[in-house]
């Protein structure tokens, strides 16, 4: 059986037994007076990796480490400093890697950001510099987190926004 997360993936073609895209395009074809008008936005949230996907964190802009965080895994620390502050935002959830992107260190969320200085909740996990600060897409592939939802409201083209004008 499907879990919740996997019924909110679409399949390559509109052959499923799910009627997602019948669904879809009878919405975007404002079918049988169902609504006044829509905004398209599959093309704004969907990754490269095909369609109806998400993107995946290395889709989004992520940054380095420029200095390590923590010394010996017991002396807290409550800033990490990275190569590019200007792609984060507090309240951010963060996915801390290893500078190969394979292990995952740390899962923090941003408090605040100042320049290129990150303020997280403490913690004495060992950031050594170069590991990979990439910006959270998803809890459960369902709902976006603010850097997916700022890459959904930049996707849509200006034209389809038009629509949620009132006349």
């Amino acid at each position: 059986s499907q879990t919740y997360a996997a019924q909110n993936s679409y399949p390559a073609d509109g052959t499923d037994a799910s009627n997602k895209w019948r669904l879809r395009n009878d919405i975007l074809a404002k079918t049988s007076a169902c609504c006044d008008d829509s905004i398209d936005t599959l093309a704004a949230w969907q990754g490269p990796a095909g369609m109806g996907k998400w993107p995946g964190q290395v889709d989004l802009p992520s940054s380095l480490l420029t200095a390590q965080a923590g010394s010996d895994g017991v002396a807290t620390y409550t800033s990490i400093q990275v190569a590019d502050g200007s792609i984060f935002s507090p309240e951010q959830p963060l996915r801390i890697y290893s500078a190969d992107g394979l292990t995952l260190l740390r899962s923090p969320t941003i408090s605040a950001v100042i320049g290129n200085v990150l303020t997280l909740a403490a913690a004495a996990t060992v950031l050594p510099a170069g590991s990979l600060v990439r910006q959270a897409v998803s809890p459960e592939g369902v709902h976006p987190y603010p850097a997916m939802a700022k890459r959904i409201r930049l996707g849509i083209a200006q034209g389809e926004k038009e629509k949620l004008k009132a006349a």
